[in-house]
């Protein structure tokens, strides 16, 4: 199952395009992913060099609402989206798990049982970047991406509307 897009291929899309693409897309049940998904598309070649932005989906509400959106630019997405589910206490790179016991108002329940229970019930959508693209234009695309899907554990202030607006545009023209 093809969890990913390639941001060549949804830079021109206006931004409303874009948000009804990433609501319909079906993501890969977080536990059904492994490492090798993180490292290879499905034809086998690398996913290179592992920087973009990821989606986290609740797949139990009935249209797969997003749930977080995230980046890769310095890390890539085998170190990062793991990260996530570190069930220390202290780690603090453990956003999505913080952030759903914090929505759930209740900070006593131990971060495993969290751990599993959004494992249980997430999945994830990858959109990768090459290596020529700006870096940049990755914290841009998760700003755009935060404000204008509304991911319910991380949105952004909104802004004045975009969704005329094509990605490119947005993300990447005063880079160009």
């Amino acid at each position: 199952m093809k969890a990913y897009l390639y941001f060549s291929e949804i830079k021109k899309l206006k931004v409303k395009d874009l948000v009804e693409k990433l609501n319909s897309i079906k993501p890969k049940k977080l536990s059904d992913l492994s490492i090798k998904d993180l490292i290879f598309l499905e034809n086998g070649k690398p996913i290179c060099p592992g920087h973009g932005v990821y989606i986290f989906y609740d797949l139990s509400k009935k249209d797969g609402r997003i749930a977080y959106v995230g980046r890769c630019e310095s890390r890539s997405f085998i170190e990062r989206i793991p990260s996530h589910f570190d069930i220390r206490e202290d780690a603090w790179m453990n956003q999505l798990i913080t952030k759903y016991r914090e929505k759930k108002v209740n900070d006593t329940i131990p971060l495993h049982k969290i751990a599993k229970e959004v494992l249980d019930k997430y999945g994830v959508v990858l959109i990768l970047f090459d290596s020529e693209t700006p870096r940049e234009c990755i914290r841009k695309l998760e700003g755009l991406l935060r404000r204008e899907c509304k991911p319910y554990l991380n949105p952004c202030k909104p802004k004045d509307s975009n969704q005329d607006r094509t990605v490119d545009e947005l993300v990447c023209a005063p880079l160009n």
